[in-house]
């Protein structure tokens, strides 16, 4: 007998080589419950990997002919092996970073604010005699900026600046930050100011408040909030 909903065989009490039989619902689970590589992959995709997987989308001759469309294909053990998804089977496609949902018929985008992502960035900086220091968050270009918070993890000396490295478009963040450890600065902002939008990869710089040189002493951290666009999908 198969399970009712993922259609998994079931074993019974005289089976012999029951781990086979277990085994293969272990590989099913994992194919179609976890993540795809794509969902167009335009036929076989060559050179494949142990623990590949792709929503079929061209059947035809070939190691993919027992297949159908919509069908999940999973490479494991030198071959590729099929499974029908069950309605409301749920997918991550990693190449659009979005979520699919399969209705029965076809797989349906899920997730219609998925393409705009929320993620953060983190750095930490020991102060050298310098007179600036970054902090290398490494804000990719086109992200819009949401905000940051800085931290002061060891005491430092000189009072400081922080602004983000394309200063001429982008808000400061602090001036004049006070020294001690365990001073924080938490930054949003404002859209209506000078744009957040980064037109190249970004971090953070700190600079004495009084002008001249760091001290080599403190260390400073950063979270660093943004948001960007990821590839637009047919929906």
């Amino acid at each position: 007998m198969s399970s009712d909903i993922l259609g998994f065989d079931e074993l019974s009490a005289s089976q012999s080589g029951k781990y086979i039989t277990h085994n293969e619902a272990l590989r099913q689970l994992e194919g179609m419950l976890v993540r795809v590589l794509d969902r167009n992959p335009g036929g076989v995709p060559g050179a494949p990997n142990d623990g590949d997987t792709y929503i079929v989308d061209t059947v035809g001759a070939g190691l993919w002919s027992t297949s159908a469309t919509g069908d999940i294909a999973y490479y494991y053990g030198s071959s590729w092996h099929f499974y029908t998804p069950s309605t409301g089977v749920r997918l991550f496609v990693n190449d659009e970073e979005v979520i699919y949902i399969f209705n029965g018929t076809d797989w349906e985008y899920s997730t219609p604010l998925t393409n705009l992502k929320t993620r953060v960035a983190t750095a930490t900086v020991t102060m050298v005699v310098a007179g600036t220091v970054t902090l290398q968050v490494n804000i990719p270009s086109g992200a819009k900026i949401i905000g940051c918070q800085l931290r002061v993890d060891d005491g430092m000396v000189e009072s400081w600046d922080a602004e983000w490295n394309d200063g001429a478009s982008l808000q400061a963040i602090v001036s004049a930050a006070a020294t001690p450890q365990n001073t924080k600065v938490n930054k949003f902002h404002d859209d209506s100011a000078n744009t957040p939008l980064t037109d190249a990869e970004t971090d953070i710089v700190l600079a004495p408040n009084a002008g001249g040189n760091f001290s080599a002493i403190g260390t400073i951290s950063a979270i660093a909030y943004y948001q960007t666009l990821s590839t637009m999908v047919d929906v």
